[in-house]
């Protein structure tokens, strides 16, 4: 098919009342007419293809199509023709469609387009649609806690980065892509990793985007696992060092302090002599997890586990003398030895005038592997 225009008389009284239109007619026909009877006709023909011979043009909106027919050449999808309810239909450049589309569309296929009237011809994309689908999207998921998108960053300009995310490129300030300072910006661009969005800003006219956000969303679960696997020893990358010691990320969303004293022989000769430098990698072990965010390490050996020397040294039916370290409503806590505490029921020491720091006789009625608690019983 091509595209031609033809003059038709409007008014068959006066052959200088005519009207260009355009048609598509094979690539070997031309047609040629003059006769005005063939004007409603054409016109008609015309707005179904292109929609361009009336006063308004299609307004810019997002309308679901259907595909008709799909033209492929040497095995390649090129165009395809798509019906807009009926009402219009045009084709869609296929060429200019990301692959990921075009890859999945068949004739029969519904589709959204964005259709649009560019000097009087109808121009319809796919790939807008879905974009401005996904845009829709992570605006309306602004400051929702439990939404991200992995997305991938495509490059510096001046205060952050540009991102896309499935196609829609979204802003993040150069502060709000990790947790802690960083040395070498370029490092990130080209990086895939997920993005939560955070307001959008009307200066730059796009949606704003935080890894670091993301990441806050990750610590909870990390400092639990932490937990299980205490005993491990861990690789990650130092982030500044301090006359204190070396602060270290890990495990990609927590960090920690190795105080000098920590620092095992090789590591505090280098840290004297001004040596460690940020990105550095370095292994160490967890040492005390105060809280989510502050974190004690240690280059000198995995923490002491308490709680498995207690296994072997306290059976239950044990007794001993404990010191109450805590009162609540649901009973009392007692240190049987340094880092290993039972637990006695508040219905075990009813109507005893008891107070944190004294000591108590105690015998063990169970011992929980599993959650790593002791039961125990009062005696006096």
């Amino acid at each position: 098919m091509k595209e031609q225009y033809i003059d038709v008389l409007t008014d068959a009284n006066c052959p200088y009342e005519t009207k260009t239109i355009k048609v598509k007619v094979g690539k070997r026909e031309k047609i040629l007419c003059h006769e005005p009877y063939v004007l409603e006709d054409l016109d008609k023909y015309n707005k179904y293809l292109y929609a361009t011979n009336y006063n308004e043009s299609l307004p810019e909106q997002n309308i679901k199509g259907r595909i008709v027919s799909i033209n492929v050449n040497n095995g390649v999808k090129v165009s395809a023709l798509i019906d807009l309810n009926g009402k219009y239909s045009s084709e869609c450049n296929l060429l200019k469609e990301p692959d990921y589309i075009v890859d999945q569309l068949e004739v029969g296929m519904e589709v959204d387009v964005k259709a649009r009237t560019v000097n009087h011809n109808l121009i319809l994309s796919i790939g807008e649609a879905v974009n401005d689908a996904v845009r829709n999207d992570i605006f309306n998921n602004i400051g929702k806690k439990n939404s991200a998108y992995k997305g991938k960053v495509l490059s510096r300009l001046n205060g952050g980065y540009w991102v896309s995310i499935n196609g829609v490129t979204c802003f993040m300030p150069g502060s709000l892509v990790a947790l802690n300072k960083i040395n070498d910006f370029d490092k990130f661009i080209g990086k895939e990793m997920e993005f939560m969005p955070v307001s959008y800003s009307k200066e730059k006219q796009t949606i704003v985007v935080s890894h670091r956000e993301y990441l806050h969303t990750l610590i909870p679960s990390a400092i639990k696992d932490l937990h299980k696997n205490i005993k491990n020893q861990i690789t990650g990358f130092v982030t500044g060092t301090t006359k204190f010691g070396v602060f270290c990320e890990f495990n990609e969303c927590l960090t920690g302090l190795i105080a000098k004293d920590d620092l095992d022989e090789e590591t505090l000769e280098k840290f004297n002599r001004n040596e460690i430098n940020p990105d550095d990698t370095i292994s160490f072990w967890v040492k005390e997890i105060v809280s989510d965010k502050k974190i004690l390490l240690s280059q000198k050996g995995p923490i002491k586990d308490e709680w498995e020397e207690a296994v072997e040294e306290f059976k239950e039916k044990d007794g001993g003398v404990g010191t109450i370290t805590k009162i609540t409503d649901f009973g009392i806590t007692v240190e049987l030895k340094k880092g290993v505490y039972g637990f006695i029921n508040k219905y075990r020491v009813k109507d005893k005038n008891l107070k944190k720091g004294d000591n108590v006789f105690y015998r063990i009625t169970n011992i929980n592997m599993k959650d790593k608690k002791i039961s125990l019983d009062l005696i006096f």
